[in-house]
């Protein structure tokens, strides 16, 4: 990396240089490094290559997401490792292949989603403003003004309590396993 041009190889017929056998199950580095170059190709379709001004402005919009996503790929590499028997290249690429398509490529369709989801249907927020209506009302009815505006307000204050609490939970689902970063390089690509 002289040049500061990062080098990517996404081509499997291509061998990574430095490693050999058995050494490589025990890597948590490379491991990582394979992790990221199959989950990348998870979202990258066939594109034309991004400029390194593309990409390192690219990279500097995405800063944490990356570095939740490079720890993530850390957590998995401890989980791909615990897959691997023997060693050697081809069971190392075998396993890495099954373990994107099996833990990854089903958490990231979740992810995927869960961004089309809302943290709370319109339907619940449609409910909950009737609900506070006719609790207005009641209280009106039943205690005057000063009533009905004291308990219309804890209502209120219930109903944005809930949508915070769903938007946290939203937010920590969608931290998960630093996959969101993928997320954005498909959506940087299309």
């Amino acid at each position: 990396m002289k040049t500061g041009i990062p080098l990517v190889n996404d081509a499997k017929e291509l061998p990574i240089p430095g490693t050999g056998g058995a050494m490589l199950k025990d890597d948590v580095g490379i491991l990582s490094s394979l992790l990221a170059i199959q989950c990348a190709r998870l979202v990258l379709p066939e594109v034309s290559a991004m400029t390194p001004g593309q990409l390192i402005d690219f990279r500097e919009q995405n800063r944490e997401k990356l570095k939740t996503f490079r720890a993530g790929m850390l957590k998995y590499a401890g989980k791909l490792a615990g897959m691997i028997s023997e060693g050697d290249t081809e069971e190392i690429e075998r396993k890495t292949e099954f373990f994107v398509n099996t833990e990854i490529r089903p958490a990231l369709n979740e992810l995927r989603e869960d961004f089309r989801k809302s943290n709370r249907p319109w339907s619940v927020r449609g409910a909950d403003a009737v609900a506070i209506g006719g609790y207005l009302t009641a209280a009106y009815v039943t205690g005057g003004l000063g009533n009905a505006l004291a308990q219309g307000i804890g209502k209120i204050f219930d109903t944005i309590s809930r949508e915070t609490q769903a938007a946290k939970d939203a937010r920590d689902r969608r931290s998960r396993g630093g996959l969101c970063y993928l997320l954005e390089i498909e959506r940087f690509v299309k």
